[in-house]
């Protein structure tokens, strides 16, 4: 029986995130928000697998979402220092919980909207800083819930886990 372990989980929700993005249903609200599923995947890419796997995995998974936004490499780079430095802070913390999972996705939310500000703003877009203000904390609090529920489902598929990486 085929068994699917974390990072192959990890592997096959892009595809399905692409098509979710490129479909009309991207521009429907949940909640009132429009999540960003590649940066969620992309936090927990980097601390499941560490940061090497979590650069090249949220490079990939931004990079595909730009191929469909036609934005260059802005969110391929975003996403892969998310990615990064979710492996990277990983070793950090023995146990991570709930909290601390939802303010690494509440922290990268709010860094990757103000990154995304101030390229629009540096290509002579003035009207950045309302929409920022206005959407990135609540964006911020529903991709800290779901980056929890994300990680707690793949946390239970198997692999390597975290205590043995940590030492």
């Amino acid at each position: 029986m085929f068994q699917i372990n974390r990072t192959v989980a990890l592997l096959l929700l892009l595809p399905v995130m692409w098509v979710w993005q490129a479909s009309p249903l991207a521009l429907l609200p949940v909640f009132g928000w429009r999540l960003d599923p590649a940066l969620v995947i992309a936090i927990a890419g980097g601390l499941l697998n560490g940061p090497r796997f979590g650069l090249w995995f949220g490079l990939i998974a931004g990079g595909g979402q730009d191929l469909l936004l036609g934005a260059g490499l802005l969110y391929g780079a975003t996403k892969a220092l998310a990615g990064l430095t979710a492996g990277v802070i990983q070793p950090q913390f023995y146990r991570m919980d709930a909290l601390t999972l939802g303010l690494v996705g509440l922290v990268w939310t709010l860094g990757e909207g103000l990154l995304v500000a101030l390229y629009l703003l540096a290509q002579g877009r003035t009207a950045v800083w309302d929409h920022y203000a206005a959407l990135s904390l609540p964006l911020g609090v529903a991709h800290a819930l779901l980056l929890v529920v994300l990680y707690a489902w793949l946390f239970r598929l198997p692999g390597e886990d975290r205590e043995e990486r940590v030492k």
